[in-house]
């Protein structure tokens, strides 16, 4: 873009009068300046700032989603509480609140990588990269938690 700039002054001079004596190496430099920046331009290469702001963000979407389940397992360990109490829902009761345990210690960690990157630690990382494990009938094949954490593994590998 800058050398269509330089191309046009040059066309647009006035008589015998030539603000460059060598309109040639100023093209070709400014062709060479705009080559380099539309290489940056094209790779698409985030600034730090940016990847921290990147990294906070999916770990702030992940909490939500992390919150959202532990909201509707608090609903449903609600509902067998309320429910005629015997073993196998004893046993249920249990899971559920051990997948709640788990899905709050997500949510901490998130919290804690959240903090370190906002006070500036280069390397700050959450403990947990790996997606929580739910029964078989209860995850998607799709889970877009999993989704996530793959991204958030990959994210903290690059950057």
């Amino acid at each position: 873009m800058s050398s269509d700039i330089a191309y046009s002054n040059v066309n647009t001079t006035v008589g015998n009068e030539n603000p460059n004596p060598n309109p040639s190496v100023s093209v070709s430099a400014s062709a060479d300046a705009s080559a380099g920046a539309n290489a940056n331009t094209e790779l698409n290469l985030p600034t730090v700032d940016e990847q921290r702001q990147y990294k906070v963000q999916l770990l702030l979407h992940i909490n939500s989603i992390l919150l959202a389940r532990v909201i509707q397992m608090n609903n449903s360990l609600q509902n067998n509480l309320q429910n005629n109490v015997n073993n196998s829902n004893n046993d249920n009761i249990i899971r559920i609140q051990q997948l709640i345990s788990q899905f709050l210690k997500r949510v901490h960690a998130n919290l804690q990588c959240i903090s370190q990157i906002n006070q500036g630690v280069p390397s700050a990382k959450p403990i947990i990269l790996t997606a929580p494990q739910l029964a078989h009938q209860q995850q998607p094949p799709q889970d877009i938690l999993a989704k996530l954490y793959l991204l958030l593994t990959r994210v903290f590998e690059i950057w």
